[in-house]
């Protein structure tokens, strides 16, 4: 098999029918739909599958291809290399999703092109090991119960930052803040990412309505930092960083995303909008501050990619967030191993749109190119000796 004709899984959590005749209701229609016509260009077999596409007793798969402007249930091979794009509900989505990959892989070996990261805890931990990176991540603890909230709230003024340890698209975050007034507030979006306040007058109304907001999630503290534009709209500058065809982590592009007015959250699922992160920059502070900026961003992005994969096993793909204090401090807040893309496009940044399609195609293919080619020679069919192929897990 040559790597241009190698089979691509694209593997979702769900795909979702309402009826035989309709198209399937996929999780990134729009992503996928570039994807599927990137990988047609280069001669990859490329469709989209979820656990119930793939049937265990007798190994076949059904997968969606993008054909005639349109996805298309058909039987497929079974891939080389998978695409995890999986955003699991519950603890059984992520069952089956684990089962499905179990049973595929006895049948079949493949790679995973892209690695998932653990939780938001287990990521800073690893990156605050890092002397380099430590001083950019904003003081994070896990929280336990609402009487740790305390001490931290306990001046007029103060502010903390909680957010699920594995949420994502801003549900569940909260800002607490005590007011020189004597009351607490609540600002944040519901686990149905839908904006929310709360007013509340002492400590322990506060423990009580985070004890039944939070039940049994995990989450973590952060300081609130002031990571808003001179109009008072949140900001953050999303770096997406992805392996091209070497196996190197390169920049794809920089956006800065903005949050309403009011919001506590700038990510795009919850109602924010996109601008270029250069202009941004230059615009609120100067450019001289917009070169120091982004040339910290791409140094942080690149050098945090290779140590999350050292870490935490092969990855092809990441998103990094920044926050930006005062014009002058800046903060790693995430990383996203599922990041999305579509900030490019909307800014009209077509090629980076383009390259952000195809360098996870184009890693595929190298590790396909690796996968299938003997890196030690075979000794003469005389010696019956036999060596398997070698991958090389971290190019």
């Amino acid at each position: 098999m040559t790597a241009e004709g190698m089979t691509i899984g694209l593997y979702v959590a769900s795909i979702e029918m309402h009826a035989p005749q309709e198209e399937p209701r996929l999780p990134e229609p729009a992503f996928y739909k570039q994807l599927a016509e990137t990988a047609r260009r280069k001669k990859i077999d490329f469709y989209v599958f979820s656990p119930c596409e793939f049937n265990a007793d007798n190994g076949q798969l059904q997968g969606y291809r993008f054909l005639h402007q349109r996805w298309e249930k058909d039987i497929c091979k079974l891939p080389d290399i998978i695409y995890d794009r999986r955003f699991c509900k519950n603890t059984e989505e992520q069952l089956a999703c684990r089962s499905a990959l179990q049973a595929i892989a006895a049948r079949k070996p493949h790679i995973i092109l892209n690695g998932t990261l653990p939780s938001k805890w287990e990521v800073y931990e690893a990156l605050a090991s890092d002397e380099r990176i430590q001083p950019l991540l904003p003081a994070t603890q896990r929280y336990s119960h609402g009487a740790m909230l305390r001490s931290r709230l306990s001046a007029p003024g103060s502010g903390l930052f909680l957010k699920p340890a594995s949420g994502m698209q801003g549900k569940g975050a909260l800002l607490l803040r005590w007011h020189t007034a004597g009351y607490l507030t609540i600002s944040g979006r519901s686990k149905g990412n839908l904006p929310f306040q709360r007013r509340l007058g002492s400590l322990e109304e506060l423990e009580q309505w985070l004890a039944r907001f939070i039940g049994n999630s995990s989450y973590i503290i952060q300081p609130y930092l002031q990571l808003q534009l001179k109009t008072g709209e949140p900001f953050d500058i999303r770096a997406l960083v992805q392996k091209n065809t070497q196996g190197r982590w390169r920049v794809t592009g920089l956006a800065a995303r903005c949050g309403q007015t009011g919001s506590i959250t700038s990510n795009l699922h919850g109602g924010g909008g996109v601008r270029s992160a250069k202009e941004l920059l230059i615009a609120e502070y100067s450019e001289a501050v917009n070169d120091r900026l982004l040339k910290q961003i791409h140094e942080i992005s690149l050098y945090a990619a290779e140590q999350l994969e050292q870490r935490f096993g092969r990855l092809a793909e990441l998103g990094l967030d920044f926050g930006i204090e005062q014009g002058r401090r800046l903060w790693l807040l995430e990383a996203n191993s599922r990041p999305g893309r579509s900030a490019f496009r909307r800014l009209g940044f077509e090629r980076c749109a383009a390259r952000s399609l195809e360098r996870p195609l184009g890693y595929a293919q190298m590790l396909a190119r690796r996968l299938h080619t003997p890196l030690i020679t075979p000794l003469p069919v005389l010696d019956r000796s036999r060596y398997d192929n070698v991958q090389e897990v971290l190019p």
